[in-house]
């Protein structure tokens, strides 16, 4: 697959993932895909608080568990990528949705999130809260 664009069939199960990890529990705090640009590939970043409380190994596991249960997906388990929501990326990302809150993805522009330069990112927007 071109990694130069993301695509619909990417973003929708992207977002499946996120909302099968909410559903079972696992806490994600922000999500969003970002193509770094000295990497230059696309990446589903999940920032979570599972990081700090039970460590990397057993929240990745959680996910790759989740993601199998979904089946064939657009989405590779080493395209994900896990961090703790103090990370300066997902700080940006959260400053990012409190400025643009709603139920709308957003898609940012801008040339760097925390400390790493960014061709291009899309942020999916926090869970609707009762």
């Amino acid at each position: 697959m071109d990694q130069g664009t993301l695509v619909e069939n990417q973003i929708d199960d992207g977002a499946k993932v996120v909302e099968k990890l909410r559903e079972s529990g696992f806490d994600i705090v922000a999500a969003w895909w970002m193509k770094e640009s000295e990497e230059g590939l696309w990446f589903l970043y999940l920032a979570s608080k599972e990081v700090n409380e039970k460590g990397i190994k057993a929240a990745y596991r959680t996910i790759h568990t989740v993601m199998a249960g979904l089946g064939q997906l657009w989405v590779d388990r080493f395209e994900v990528k896990l961090v703790g929501p103090e990370n300066p990326i997902a700080k940006d990302v959260l400053g990012i949705l409190a400025r643009y809150p709603g139920r709308l993805p957003t898609r940012y522009g801008g040339k760097r999130l925390g400390n790493v330069s960014v061709d291009d990112s899309y942020i999916y927007p926090q869970p609707v809260t009762a």
